[in-house]
């Protein structure tokens, strides 16, 4: 019987700036860690600077099952 791949781990990185989310998925993904969709950027209009989040959500695969 074949099985297919099925995530294993799920987990959303975030950072202050495009630079810092890239420098985290970079580590996560020679951790083992897959991007799971596009990252997303959030305006915060509540700041002054009007400041933005970004994130991405991150997984880790098998393909096997418990």
């Amino acid at each position: 019987m074949t099985h297919q791949p099925h995530i294993a781990a799920y987990e959303i990185l975030c950072g202050d700036s495009a630079d810092a989310l890239s420098a985290k998925v970079q580590n996560a993904i020679h951790d083992g860690w897959q991007p799971f969709g596009p990252p997303a950027v959030v305006l915060r209009s509540d700041t002054p600077a009007a400041l933005a989040s970004y994130s991405q959500a991150m997984v880790r695969q098998s393909d096997w099952f418990r």
